[in-house]
Parts: structure tokens; C-alpha cells; sequence
């Protein structure tokens, strides 16, 4: 971010044999001099925490916090005054992370849900929510950005299979572009 790396470091903080991590995002611009710890996460060693990226959206990198009792979007432009919670996700986030896209001005990202973010809280919005879908679909990798912003991804439901969707980073305009499981029924028949 403008010349700076930014990466989370595991930092024990516990002895073995039971070793605890602390998450620790730092920011460099390749000297000892220009590195700092911008924020600690996970700490004390908070058992099954981790961080975990998500991308770019706009200037700034973002990144999802899983504690076992809640997940957590963060943002950071790589300084400690710039590293701030956006939004709180909810109790549940996903046991994988679906492989994050950026798409124009948004980042995207499977967290108990497709979610859609510019960095704020305003502009965070789950697009796709498993009760929406009856709980049983799931996002296929391989998402791709358009040139305007919008996103199309496949969504694996039990009913129709993978289907191709797009995102306009609303939950009004994310829909499914074809239905192919009417268009191959309809094929069968004719």
C-alpha cells in the first residue's frame, strides 16, 4: 500500500508444548527503520483465531478476523490509525474463504455468504445469503470480474446445479443470468 508491504506475522506467545499465536499485521517499506506493528489481533493466543485476506477495496487492503464467537472485517491503509473494524459479519464465518475478487471500486468474498464491500460500513452488504438459497448452495471458484464493476460467479445449488449469477454489489442486483436447468429441460423436449 502506497510502498508498503503489509503482511500478518503468527508472533507466540506461549511456550510449547501448548503453543498460543498472536496475529500481528506490520507494515514495511523494505528497512528496519520503516517497519512497525500497526495491530495486534488474537491476543493473548485466543484459541482458534485467525486472519484471514480478503483484498483490495479502493486504496485500502481488507481482511476477515475469525474468533470462534464472531467474524470481523477489517481494513487497513497500512497504519495504525488507518487499521479499522468496518463491520461485524456475524457468529458465524465460513470454515474456508471462498477466493476473494476484486471487481471495480468493491471486493467480494464468501464469509456465511457472498459478501460485497468498498471498505465501509455502508458499503459492506451480504449479496447472496444462504437463507435466501434454503441453506444448501455453494460458491463455485473462479469468479470473474467485468469491466464495469460486476461480478459473475457460479452458485451450485441442489436443485440446478452450477449456474452462472452476477453482482452488482447490491443484494438487488446480484440474480441468476440463465437458468439452465429450464433451458435444458426445455432442450430435452423439443
Amino acid at each position: 500500500i502506497e510502498g508498503r508491504a503489509v503482511y500478518l506475522a503468527s508472533v507466540p506467545v506461549t511456550p510449547s508444548p501448548d503453543v498460543s499465536y498472536e496475529t500481528r499485521l506490520v507494515a514495511t517499506a523494505g528497512t528496519v527503520e520503516t517497519t512497525e506493528e500497526i495491530a495486534t489481533f488474537c491476543a493473548g493466543g485466543v484459541e482458534n483465531c485467525e486472519l484471514l485476506p480478503v483484498g483490495r477495496a479502493g486504496a485500502a487492503r481488507g481482511f476477515l478476523e475469525r474468533t470462534p464467537t464472531e467474524c470481523n472485517l477489517w481494513r487497513t491503509d497500512g497504519t495504525s490509525a488507518g487499521t479499522v473494524e468496518v463491520r461485524t459479519l456475524g457468529a458465524f464465518c465460513a470454515s474456508y474463504l471462498w477466493a476473494p475478487v476484486s471487481a471495480g471500486s468493491r471486493v467480494y468474498f464468501f464469509a456465511d455468504g457472498l459478501w460485497a464491500s468498498d471498505g465501509t460500513d455502508s458499503g459492506t452488504e451480504r449479496v447472496v445469503s444462504p437463507e435466501l438459497l434454503n441453506g444448501s448452495a455453494q460458491f463455485e471458484p473462479g469468479a470473474a470480474p467485468l469491466a464495469n464493476g460486476d461480478l459473475v460467479f457460479a452458485l451450485n445449488t441442489v436443485n440446478s446445479g452450477a449456474e452462472p449469477w452476477i453482482s452488482d454489489g447490491t443484494a438487488a442486483g446480484t440474480r441468476r443470468l440463465v437458468d439452465l436447468t429450464a433451458t435444458a429441460a426445455h432442450d430435452a423436449t423439443t
